[in-house]
């Protein structure tokens, strides 16, 4: 996976694409953008002792990690439990859409349950959400670091629970913040039609 330092010379080099396509001058110059925040203004919001915060666009995991990790609970872990957490019942099965899951974080492990009644957690289910929109199944990118998930050992808890150990943190050497943005480069129109009347219809069937 190309990431970080690797990206870095493409990013810094305006006429280096590495082989690619230039990107369009509309693109290099978006009309709004984005940063991508971590946990760190949650944490200080939360010291400051807001009961609701309205984060915008931040790191998925972020908002669950940030208040684990205020409480002292293991970076790794914490990041690892905002993974499985940010989409839900995503790592459960069968697949329900957006329903409730529960995670409970410990200075050794997570636990994650399924809260509706046909659904599940299982072993498959929470390791496969590692993959989701990933294109490595073992790294979770994020303000600050990585987590490196590669020896995670997950455990069939209960019927409806998954205990995972194992991941590590790995800091980055810099703090780098992602960007999105968006700028136009055109327009796309959709027509649809309809049509009612019987004889029309009876003519082109026949």
């Amino acid at each position: 996976m190309r990431c970080g330092s690797a990206l870095r010379p493409a990013i810094r080099s305006p006429g280096s694409t590495g082989g690619r396509r230039s990107i369009s001058p509309p693109w290099t110059r978006p009309s709004a953008s984005s940063p991508w925040p971590g946990i760190h203004p949650y944490i200080k919001l939360l010291g400051q002792g807001a009961d609701v915060i309205i984060g915008g666009r931040s790191s998925d995991c972020a908002i669950f990690a940030a208040p684990a990790i205020r409480r002292g609970f293991p970076k790794a872990l914490a990041y690892f439990y905002g993974k499985v957490l940010e989409c839900a019942s995503f790592c459960a099965e069968p697949y329900g859409g957006k329903e409730s899951v529960l995670g409970e974080i410990t200075m050794d492990d997570v636990k994650v349950t399924a809260l509706l009644p046909e659904q599940r957690c299982t072993i498959a289910s929470v390791a496969g959400h590692a993959m989701y929109e990933r294109s490595s199944p073992f790294y979770e990118h994020f303000l600050g670091g990585h987590v490196d998930m590669s020896q995670c050992h997950y455990e069939q808890y209960d019927e409806r629970t998954v205990r995972v150990t194992g991941p590590s943190y790995v800091p980055a050497a810099e703090l780098r913040v992602k960007l999105e943005g968006s700028g136009k480069v055109g327009e796309r129109y959709v027509g649809i039609v309809g049509v009612r009347d019987p004889t029309r219809l009876r003519t082109s069937i026949s």
